[in-house]
Parts: C-alpha cells; sequence; structure tokens
C-alpha cells in the first residue's frame, strides 16, 4: 500500500504541477506586469555573463521586432545583419583573445596593434560576406531561412581562413548620329582577395 501511496501521491503532485501550469498559462495577461519585470531580472542576470552578446542580440530582435508588421522586409533584413555581425564578432573575439592572451608577456604591444588590425578587417570581412551571401538569400530564399541561417553559420567556420570577394561593373555607352545608333558595352570584373594574417 506504501508504494501505491507514494504513486498516487506522485501522479497527484505531477497533476497538480499542471494544473499549476496552465492556472498561469491562462492568467498570462492579468501577470503581464510581473513577468514583465521576471524578463528583465534575467536579461540582466544574462548580461552579466554572456556581456555583449546577449545585449545586443536581444537589443535588436526586440527593436526589430517592435516594427515587424509595419517594415516587414526591413524587419527581415536588419534582423540578420545585426544577429551575424555579432557572431562574427564573437568568433573572432574569442579565438583572437586566446590568442593575444597566449603571448601577452612577450609581445604586449607588437600584439596590441595587431588585435586591432583583425578587428576591422575581420568586421569587413563579415560585412562583404554577409552581403553576398544575403543579398541571394533574401530574394531567393525566403521561406526556408532558419535552414539556411544555420547552414550559412556552418560553412563561415570552414570559409574563414581564405575568402574571394568578386564584383563586376557593366557600363554601356551609346553614340547616335543621323543614320546610325552604336552601343559599346563593356564589362569589367575585379576579385579582391582576403587572406588572414599569418
Amino acid at each position: 500500500m506504501m508504494y501505491y501511496y507514494n504513486n498516487y501521491c506522485y501522479y497527484y503532485f505531477y497533476y497538480y504541477n499542471n494544473n499549476n501550469y496552465y492556472y498561469y498559462y491562462y492568467y498570462y495577461y492579468y501577470y503581464y506586469y510581473y513577468y514583465y519585470y521576471y524578463y528583465y531580472y534575467y536579461y540582466y542576470y544574462y548580461y552579466y555573463y554572456y556581456y555583449y552578446y546577449y545585449y545586443y542580440y536581444y537589443y535588436y530582435y526586440y527593436f526589430y521586432y517592435y516594427y515587424y508588421h509595419y517594415y516587414y522586409y526591413y524587419y527581415y533584413y536588419y534582423y540578420y545583419y545585426y544577429y551575424y555581425y555579432y557572431y562574427c564578432y564573437y568568433y573572432f573575439y574569442y579565438y583572437y583573445y586566446c590568442y593575444y592572451y597566449y603571448y601577452y608577456y612577450y609581445y604586449y604591444y607588437y600584439y596590441y596593434y595587431y588585435y586591432y588590425y583583425y578587428y576591422y578587417y575581420y568586421y569587413y570581412y563579415c560585412y562583404y560576406y554577409y552581403f553576398n551571401y544575403y543579398y541571394y538569400y533574401f530574394y531567393h530564399h525566403h521561406h526556408h531561412h532558419h535552414h539556411h541561417h544555420r547552414y550559412y553559420y556552418h560553412y563561415h567556420y570552414h570559409y574563414y581562413y581564405h575568402y574571394y570577394y568578386t564584383t563586376t561593373t557593366t557600363t554601356t555607352t551609346t553614340t547616335t548620329t543621323t543614320t546610325t545608333t552604336t552601343t559599346t558595352t563593356t564589362t569589367t570584373t575585379t576579385i579582391t582577395t582576403i587572406r588572414k594574417m599569418q
């Protein structure tokens, strides 16, 4: 009977907790300000542990979510822009921070300059890589962005050390006379190679 009684108490407790959960869920709008305060309490708690990554991620997420219904495409564009920018920034930051800290006592002034040089290099690398990939992705893969977003991050890790950026410029010149019209089209392709400093 004790075993049965314990099971009974256990299921009763489980049932009671479920009801409690639905109870708070049902009264969610009545406790809106309570959960608002509860959210910001954990917001600063995670801010303390994750610093700028958590701060900027949620700042831009809720900022553009606020304008979502009015600027749908702008929300979609800027949300992924800032998310990817800070992903790149912290991927860079933790990688080079360990590298910088390892040689801190031997090459302090040299790596101080080296750190900031790579900060700006990596920022522009992320910037151009984002525009190349997402400009195509935004107009062709709108309905599958979650899957491609993960693939994009995974692809980024393997593509970091050697990156090609290609631009194509087309110039058209038209000359008209009284009898003939001549059109000349010139296409120039520029390939810029950005490599990681060894």
